[in-house]
């Protein structure tokens, strides 16, 4: 078949993600008129999809609108890869297979079991889009059909035998999965580059996983494409980054809890506990897709971990992957940059012994591979990151987290720690350089190192100390902000309790208020140029400061 990816995608790319035109992916401001103009397809098919559609949407009966399904697959036969890649078709079909049962749906995609075909859907805008719904609607199918054969055991095989279908459903859904997998894997470089369908390569992958694998964001922006193709709105989508952070945002559940796990046993728990994860739905399917990964060479991994569109499908692979050790140490060296055969040889902790320095410090940095990195992060066995952290962050996590893309990863970093003795690395090292990290603008390494991290009144009262004198300062960054209600809160620490955790250097009740003095000297610059600055001024009770302040400079000039 040949490399389909378009020079001209490659070398302009959108913004990260789900990078679609919403005019160019979906029917919002498109030309075609409802009387089927401007359609490819033959008027006398556009007329009866048009009636078919009309007449569905006024259906109640379930049962009558998979009759008149199957009249419409019927009908279509032979001309599925036109009427789903038309402008004007598509949003009909796609209207009437919505809702439709399991069987239907793959009566629909075993139309496009020839490689050539299957790209001709899956790498334009109107049938990649149908691609994707249905391939959701067996996702969501998928979970009833395996769940019945899980709990009925032996009375699924019963039920096959007397013709109900459930268990020969979930036979042929896998059938049909592997085929799709053949079709696209063969050629999984162009699917992964292409701007559409590798979002139908991400859309069969979670059918396989048998649980969502995307990014939160890419989620966001996908219902955000939808909603204006509907022509209901164009807000904004959120930043790509905002997705990773919720997903490996660290807190008490995760750091400080880490941190009270101890003991030896404690640790093994807290290690063993990260690397369960749910089993794929079907397994060997996923074994089988995530080892067609175009990983193996070294110029494809420097594209496709740069790019876009591919750089999203590998990190959802690696995301139904987690906890299969073994896949993931044949799959993670190639992605670092490390020859997979050397990696298979080598020894216990010279798995990356051939990475250096500065080619890790790239890929950290680079805005684009250093998402991949996260991932990474909270997906790699414990050897291997025993290995990375020491060769590759330690003794750099200052520099790292001061930068805008790697602080991402060193956030990762943080939340994917699982145990007592990683944390405590982490916290070692940042903690000399938390007061600069939180005056700086890249400083939300700090923010998440704070969230979890920090406890025992001596290392607040330590940070603290260190920050007398820049209040104002912290409060002007957003990742300084969150540390100031932190501190705010942890000036509230009563002396009983210092004293009951046998704590000498207790926090000074004065801090309170040496805290809103300093933010007070800056409020103009604070609700002026910081979109935090209202709500932080609230949570510090700033107006109640000023206004004592005021009060009593009007009693001292009496």
């Amino acid at each position: 078949m040949g490399k389909r990816r378009r020079v001209d995608e490659e070398q302009q790319q959108p913004d990260y993600e789900e990078d679609r035109e919403p005019a160019a992916y979906g029917y919002a401001g498109s030309s075609q008129r409802s009387d089927g103009s401007g359609s490819r397809c033959d008027p006398e098919l556009v007329s009866y999809l048009t009636e078919v559609s009309q007449h569905a949407a006024s259906l109640s009966d379930p049962e009558e609108r998979q009759l008149l399904l199957a009249n419409v697959l019927e009908e279509i036969s032979g001309r599925e890869v036109r009427v789903a890649t038309d402008a004007v078709t598509s949003r009909l079909l796609e209207a009437l297979l919505a809702g439709a049962p399991a069987q239907q749906l793959m009566q629909f995609l075993a139309a496009f079991s020839n490689e050539d075909v299957m790209f001709q859907l899956a790498g334009g805008a109107f049938g990649s889009h149908v691609a994707e719904k249905v391939l959701a609607g067996l996702h969501q199918q998928a979970e009833q059909i395996m769940a019945a054969e899980a709990e009925n055991g032996d009375a699924a095989a019963a039920a096959e035998d007397a013709g109900d279908g459930s268990t020969a459903a979930a036979g042929s859904l896998e059938a049909l999965l592997s085929s799709m997998v053949g079709a696209i894997g063969g050629h999984l470089f162009d699917y992964m580059m292409d701007k559409h369908a590798t979002h139908v390569a991400r859309a069969l992958l979670v059918v396989i996983a048998g649980r969502d694998v995307l990014s939160p964001v890419a989620k966001k922006k996908q219902q955000q494409q939808q909603h204006d193709e509907a022509g209901e709105g164009q807000e904004a989508a959120a930043e790509a980054r905002k997705g990773n952070q919720q997903a490996f945002k660290p807190g008490r559940s995760s750091l400080q809890q880490k941190m009270e796990g101890s003991t030896p046993a404690a640790a093994a728990a807290a290690g063993q506990q990260q690397q369960q994860q749910p089993a794929a739905r079907f397994p060997a399917l996923l074994r089988r897709f995530a080892k067609m990964l175009p990983l193996y060479d070294a110029a494809n991994m420097q594209l496709l971990g740069k790019n876009n569109y591919s750089s999203p499908f590998i990190q959802a692979v690696l995301r139904a992957a987690a906890g299969d050790k073994e896949l993931l140490q044949l799959l993670l060296p190639p992605i670092l940059g490390v020859d997979a055969a050397k990696a298979a040889a080598a020894a216990p902790g010279e798995v990356l012994s051939t990475l250096t320095d500065s080619h890790v410090g790239r890929l950290l940095r680079d805005e684009c591979y250093s998402h991949l990195l996260e991932v990474v992060a909270a997906v790699m066995p414990a050897e291997m990151k025993g290995e990375f952290f020491t060769r590759f962050m330690k003794g750099r996590l200052q520099p790292l987290a001061n930068h805008h893309s790697a602080n991402f990863v060193v956030q990762a970093w943080m939340a994917a720690c699982s145990t007592p003795q990683q944390v405590q690395e982490v916290i070692s090292e940042l903690q000399v350089h938390l007061p600069d990290l939180l005056k700086r603008r890249s400083g939300r390494g700090g923010k998440a190192f704070v969230e979890g991290g920090v406890a025992g009144a001596t290392a607040k009262a330590s940070l603290l100390a260190k920050l007398q004198g820049s209040w104002g300062d912290v409060a002007l960054q957003a990742a300084g902000s969150f540390f100031l209600e932190k501190a705010y809160a942890w000036a509230d620490l009563d002396q009983k309790e210092a004293i009951d955790l046998d704590q000498k250097e207790a926090i000074d009740l004065d801090q309170k208020e040496a805290i809103v003095r300093g933010v007070a000297g800056r409020q103009s610059s604070l609700m002026a140029g910081c979109h935090w600055g209202p709500l932080l001024a609230r949570k510090l009770a700033l107006d109640s400061y000023l206004r004592r302040e005021l009060a009593l400079d009007s009693y001292l000039r009496r």
